[in-house]
């Protein structure tokens, strides 16, 4: 149906972020759900830190969000499917890697593992209450969300209409 009426591709770029936001969300509460719910059926409701799982449950959500806003850009700028596939997939894992690398390299410095969204991303050290720089991996990510959507629309808006 979508492709039935006259929709302008920048007009659906921005119809399909809309829709990507509440599924982040959905995305990044879901584990915190399940805590809640696993613990309180076990009566451990009182030893777990939901405040500290909230906080990864909206990191989570920024997470999500940014994929799913750089797969948006890369379907826009790509000429097919497979194309776009093959894009995103390498790019998730060569950051994927540079995450891995950074825990694994003793003495690595900062920015190795701030050279992607993975080192923006602390659920352990935030579920441990340990001080995470929560407002700068949030600020980082959904900075990254910014110029993904606003590189697509763009993109989409240089192209003809779908």
């Amino acid at each position: 149906l979508i492709l039935a009426t006259r929709l302008s591709r920048s007009r659906l770029v921005n119809s399909v972020f809309l829709f990507l936001v509440p599924v982040s969300i959905v995305m990044g509460l879901g584990p915190f759900l399940g805590s809640v719910i696993g613990s309180a059926l076990c009566g451990e409701l009182g030893a777990v830190p939901l405040g500290a799982y909230l906080l990864c449950s909206v990191e989570a959500s920024a997470l999500s969000l940014f994929f799913g806003s750089l797969a948006l850009l890369v379907s826009v700028r790509s000429r097919d499917r497979g194309q776009a596939t093959l894009v995103f997939a390498a790019i998730t894992i060569g950051w994927f890697l540079v995450d891995v690398v950074s825990q694994m390299w003793k003495d690595a410095p900062d920015w190795v593992a701030r050279a992607g969204p993975f080192g923006y991303y602390d659920p352990l050290g935030l579920a441990r209450e340990q001080q995470v720089p929560l407002a700068l991996d949030l600020f980082v990510l959904l900075g990254g969300v910014a110029v993904c959507v606003g590189c697509a629309i763009w993109s989409a808006r240089r192209r003809r209409s779908a």
